[in-house]
């Protein structure tokens, strides 16, 4: 799973929502987009601080709706080696 620390990135519940399928993608987990840019991969990146990520079950297969923003790559998220290169980086908003 990809994670990032958060500190004062100014992501929030108002932030975009991205909905998509949890797919798993050569041992990374994926959304592929179902509505704007349908068929688009996007890696989710969670904060680890986040307090709805510890009662969170991602199951492959479940569409979800996660707020956020696309991001580019950089040196504060946490990025797993299968992730790399699967598509976008969609940093999630905390809940």
């Amino acid at each position: 799973m990809s994670t990032w620390e958060p500190e004062g990135l100014g992501l929030t519940g108002d932030n975009p929502t991205l909905t998509g399928t949890l797919e798993g993608l050569d041992g990374c987990l994926v959304i592929r987009a179902n509505e704007e840019n349908a068929g688009a991969i996007y890696v989710p990146v969670f904060d680890l601080g986040a307090s709805n990520l510890d009662s969170a079950l991602l199951e492959v297969g479940t569409t979800v709706q996660l707020k956020g923003a696309w991001v580019s790559p950089s040196t504060e998220l946490s990025v797993p080696n299968a992730c790399a290169g699967q598509g976008r980086l969609w940093r999630v908003a905390r809940a």
